[in-house]
């Protein structure tokens, strides 16, 4: 699990910068759902989501949601 500290680390550092990047908006809410954070990724799913219409997240969010 510390790799995966250790990317949620540099995520929140990257959308420091960067807010609303996709990228890293959707890579901390799928980290956050693999470390059991399925609330606070949830959120972030949601932030993707009012930028991008994508299948995945609604997918991905789902998962969280069943948790």
């Amino acid at each position: 699990m510390g790799k995966h500290t250790d990317a949620l680390n540099y995520y929140s550092m990257a959308l420091r910068v960067e807010p609303n990047n996709i990228t890293s908006l959707l890579n901390k809410a799928l980290t956050l759902s693999f470390l059991g954070k399925y609330d606070e990724s949830i959120s972030y799913y949601d932030d993707v989501q009012k930028q991008e219409k994508l299948s995945d997240v609604a997918s991905a969010k789902s998962e969280a949601y069943q948790r």
